[in-house]
Formats: C-alpha cells, structure tokens, sequence
C-alpha cells in the first residue's frame, strides 16, 4: 500500500473520550521511551491482530528513493535501526512457549517499513537541519503507522523533516520484543502514532572544565541523549492515517560547557588563543586537551544523531585558567584567590571588564570559538557569578574606572554593559543567537539592554517559592530555557557537597531522584503569552563530583526523566482498541508506575545497544569522586 502524501489534515474518527482517573496505562500498550503525544493502538483500520518482523524486513526511503546517496546520515540511520532490532527486549508477560506460538501463529508479517517527506517538502540530511537550528514546531514531528493487512509493505513514517523522520525510526525501535519461543520480533497490536515535541529545545550540559572526559565518553553520552529525544505544541489529540485516514525524543540540544576556571580545554588555532589550551589544562594533566580533530568529531556525530552542539564559554567570571597563560594574566582580576570571598567554588578569576584591551581580547576569543564551532548556531556566554566584591578590591578596574577608594556600582554595571555588548555584536554579526544565564537579566549585575531581544536566558536559580524570576525575565522580552537547580542539577547529592546541611529545595545536598525531575512542570503558574516564551529546558551535569566512570550513572536515567518532561509536556493520549481516547496527565501520580515501567525498558535498552550503566531506578546512590571499580571503556 502506497501512501497518499499531502499536506497534514485531521479526520476525526468515530471515538469517546475518557479522562484519566484511576487507572494507568496497561502492559498492552507499547512501551515507548518518551511517550509520544499520541498513539492510536488496534485501529480496526490498521487491520486486526499481532505483527511480527518478517526474516526479510527492510526499511527504505518511499518518495525519495532516488536521493539515498545525498542523505548520508538518514540512510545510516536507517542502518542503525535495523541493528538495534536485534536488541530487542524479551517480552514483559510471562507465558509459555505453547501460549506465544498460539498467540503468534497468526500474526502478519511486516516486510518493510517506508520512510516518506509530506509532499513538496525537500529531503536534507539530518546534520543539515540540526545544526540549521530554528523554533519551526514541525521540523520534529512525525507519524507512523504499522498495519497487520495486505501483503506485509503498507507501514511507513511520514515527516516533514528528515529530523522528524529519525524521530519516527528511535520510536519504531521501541515497538518490538523479542519472543524466542517463535523466533521473531513481535508486537501484540498495530499501532498508529502521531507525535511532536511539546518544547522544541531539550538539552543536556556536560561540564568539561572541571573535569575532563575523553570523546569517547561524550559520544556515548551523545548517542544515549539521541535514543530519548533529548532534542511542540501540545493539541488535543485525534487520529488519522495516509490514505486509510488522511496525514502527512530526544534530547536534541548537546550544551558543551567546554571551560571553567578550573581548566581551558578547548584548543583555538587562532592566535593569540592557541596557547589558552595548553597552559590551562587541569593541574597535573599534560594532553587533556580537545584538539580541533576532536571537536569536530563530537560535532559531527550529534549533528547526525540530530543534536545541535551548543557552545559555552562563560565569561568574564569563571576565567581564572586564561590567566595561566603568562601573556594573558594581566587581564585577570582576583587571580587565584582561594578563598571564597570572590566565589563559591575557587579558584577566584575574572576578566578585568573595564580594560579595552581585554574587551577586544575576549570579543576576539568568542570569533575564536565560533570558528572552531562554524555550524554551531546557539552562542553560549555565560554571565553567571560575576563578584562586585572582585571588581572592587582589584586596583586595575578602580583605576580604569577612574575611581579612588569608593566602587561607584553604576560605573561597574555599565563597564559590564559595554563589555557584553562588545561579544554580543560579535555573535549576532555571525547571525548567531545568544545564550546567557539568568545572572545577566536577574542578580547583581543586570545589563539586559546588552543583550539582543533574540537572546535565550538559561533559569536555574529558582524553586516553587521564587518563580517570579521567571516571570519577570519573560515580561523583559527574552525567551527562556529552564534549567532549574531544584529539579535539574545532575550534581547535586554527590559527597563532598559544596553546600552545607541546607535542607531547602536548592540545596545541592538533595539528590534529584528521577521522579522529582519528572514531576516538574516548565509552565506551571505562567499566563498563555508567558508560556509560548518558555522554549524547553536543559538538565545540567556540573562534573566537580562526576568522573568518566560515574558520568553514566549521574546522568542517566535521571536525564531521560528530563526529555520527557520537554518532549511530551503535560498530558498525552491513548486511543485503545475500543477507539476510547483515553488523556493522561503526567504529572499524576497514578501515572507513575507506567513512567518506570517504560523508564526500565529505555534504560536496559541503553546497556544492550550501548553499554551505559544507569543508577537504579528505585534507590539511587550517589556516585563518588573516585569509582572502586572503574568500568573500562569501549573505544568504538
């Protein structure tokens, strides 16, 4: 069955609705990782019955057929997910072979699975439309059917995006289990999906200057955030298929906090900054290094996994490794300082604001990075804990200031100001879009008219108490990605702790259990107008506790709670057999065990296809600094 493909157009079919009360979702219904915004189970359209993967399964470009070559990244993809059909999960019901063998005996065999673009749309590679980043709800979304009728060939994605497309072969992966008493892939029902992503950006930060971790392990971690969408509208949902009805998770952000204070591993070409890698490194370390070779590496695989790469380098607090460049240490006020009068966290370290040279050294820093980083077009700037206190006992700034004993605050703030219009023009003269902490709009140096209107703030520091912050970075014109530290903090509950015995909500002494980060709502408490500001949100991995051997455990599966909440939103809904739209809320309780249920399956899935070891889901451990037994890793 060859589909009919046009524009998107809903048909409402013949249904009743049911609000979710008391009973979760059930064992029939696929166990998807994260739950799409739609799936339509045993549709007597579809055809009645179980399915089966026949010996001879194939999955191939349908409209496009003759443009295989020029889309190198979806034809691997397809590749890939043929490869990991084989990785399928036994069944979750405990029957005996007899009862599988009679359950199956007269399942359809699918043959083919057919990937096609909405008519008129043109076919990209994937790495072309995730590094072309754009708020476009449409450039995920996807549907796909698998029918039980016909000859086995009339299953297909439809897309509108080679991006949706691969979103639509992650989520056919999840459909299938291997049942060995009839030696196939199987699914107890067909199934139609329609699904989009509630939030359009759903991020992880990997924090690399404090601790340095080998590619390897960043593209392990890239290829983990690609199975759960870590990559747009929520509607009310409604069935309807190519022809027989009428149609057409990931985390997709990869925020690479590249340095710190601790250390400068990003090696820049252009001089004067190819010594800032080199004599930044961690104390100790002689080749922690990302080399030009290295970077691109990890660029190019999220690109084809469907991730854009987000860049940060934060400035001017944080920067205390640039002045282990002797050339450069001038340009450092509070060098070193060890003490935390200057910041939580030492060593102390921050570029000298009111000095034009420096200005234009960090102007041509962040030209610097942007060409390491060419298809990079999320800029991140950081601007988070800059200290007044710095600035003000640091004789070079009083004296460029032209200031004697007494800090003139305004003078500071508008010093600030200039420099952070200086890399902003910088940015968006690349027409690059800027990303900043909320520290730049809300705290003690504010300059939000430095930065454009376009700018994304990043919100981690609020709890259900403060959330005015929210409200009024939004009233202020900018959109915002929520990362909020009471939720989203990977860190926080490793030993050693920088905090103290706080037991409040933004205390980094709590762990952020996978049911505290699902149970968050990005929009709670925020006007319709405030909430089309709210783009998605990021779950952060700060690395002072966090090593190569625990980096899997810290984040997963705790960031795949993250992707759902940023891909399906609030609510969700499934048509059963009985054509009953049944709406769940996520945020329910009673929803819970279905979220673990599907939870175990995505993270037992993650340690066969790619050897991550997620902590448990029911009593997480904090990891150490140190592993006692540090997992050897696989260099392919």
């Amino acid at each position: 069955m060859r589909p009919l493909i046009v524009s998107p157009v809903f048909l409402v079919l013949a249904w009743t609705t049911e609000t979710f009360a008391a009973n979760a979702p059930n064992s029939s219904f696929p166990s998807i990782w994260p739950q799409p915004f739609s799936i339509d189970v045993g549709n007597a359209s579809l055809g009645t019955g179980p399915v089966k993967l026949s010996p001879k399964f194939d999955i191939h470009l349908g409209n496009h057929q003759n443009e295989a070559a020029n889309v190198p990244d979806l034809t691997a993809a397809m590749q890939r997910t043929m490869a990991r059909l084989q990785n399928a999960l036994p069944p979750s019901e405990n029957k005996t072979d007899d009862e599988w063998k009679q359950e199956a005996g007269n399942a359809t065999e699918l043959t083919a699975l057919s990937l096609y673009l909405v008519e008129g749309r043109e076919l990209r590679d994937i790495s072309v439309e995730a590094q072309s980043w754009s708020l476009d709800p449409t450039t995920d979304q996807y549907w796909l059917t698998v029918t039980a009728s016909g000859d086995g060939s009339g299953s297909y994605v439809t897309a509108e995006t080679s991006l949706g497309l691969l979103r639509g072969l992650q989520t056919f992966e999840q459909l299938w289990r291997n049942v060995s008493a009839i030696g196939a892939l199987y699914a107890p029902s067909t199934v139609y999906i329609w699904d989009k992503p509630a939030f359009k950006h759903r991020g992880l930060m990997l924090d690399t200057g404090r601790n340095f971790f080998p590619v390897v392990d960043i593209i392990r971690t890239l290829d983990a955030m690609a199975m759960v969408k870590v990559n747009n509208f929520v509607f009310f949902p409604t069935s309807f298929l190519i022809n027989a009805r009428t149609t057409p998770q990931q985390l997709n952000v990869f925020h690479w906090h590249i340095v710190d204070s601790q250390s400068f591993p990003m090696q820049l070409d252009a001089d004067p900054y190819s010594q800032l890698a080199q004599n930044g490194q961690l104390p100790g370390s002689t080749d922690q290094v990302y080399n030009t070779s290295a970077i691109q590496q990890v660029v190019d695989h999220a690109s084809q996994l469907g991730i854009h790469v987000t860049v940060e380098v934060d400035v001017p607090g944080h920067t205390m490794a640039i002045g282990k460049t002797e050339e450069f240490r001038d340009y450092i006020a509070c060098f070193n300082d060890t003490t935390t009068k200057y910041t939580l966290e030492p060593p102390a370290g921050q570029l000298r604001i009111a000095n034009e040279t420096v200005r234009n050294f960090t102007s041509g820093l962040f030209e610097a990075t942007m060409a390491t980083f060419p298809n990079s077009s999320l800029i991140h700037i950081g601007g988070d804990e800059v200290s007044f206190q710095c600035y003000e006992d640091d004789d070079a700034t009083q004296k460029a200031l032209g200031l004697d004993s007494t800090t003139d605050f305004q003078k500071l703030e508008n010093a600030l100001g200039v420099f952070t219009k200086n890399i902003t023009d910088t940015i968006t003269n690349r027409n690059k879009t800027v990303v900043a902490w909320e520290g730049m709009v809300e705290g003690q140096f504010m300059v939000p008219s430095s930065l454009p209107n376009e700018t994304y703030i990043m919100i981690f520091n609020t709890n259900s108490s403060n959330r005015a912050v929210v409200e009024n970075i939004i009233d202020a014109g900018f959109r915002v990605i929520r990362a909020d530290k009471e939720y989203f903090f990977l860190d926080c509950g490793a030993q050693n702790s920088i905090s103290t015995s706080d037991t409040s909500p933004l205390s980094c002494e709590i762990y952020r259990t996978w049911q505290k980060i699902y149970s968050f709502d990005p929009v709670a408490n925020l006007s319709s107008a405030q909430q089309r500001m709210v783009i998605g949100g990021e779950a952060l991995l700060w690395t002072e506790h966090i090593t190569s051997e625990t980096l899997d455990s810290r984040a997963w599966p705790r960031a795949a709670s993250a992707a759902e909440v940023f891909w399906t939103g609030d609510s969700f809904s499934i048509i059963n057999e009985n054509s009953t739209a049944l709406n769940y809320t996520r945020t329910d309780s009673n929803v819970l065990s279905y979220a673990e249920s599907r939870l175990g399956d995505m993270t037992s899935r993650m340690e066969i296809t790619l050897n991550i070891k997620a902590a448990p889901l029911e009593t997480p451990v904090p990891s150490t600094r140190v592993a006692r037994n540090p997992r050897p890793r696989k260099e392919n």
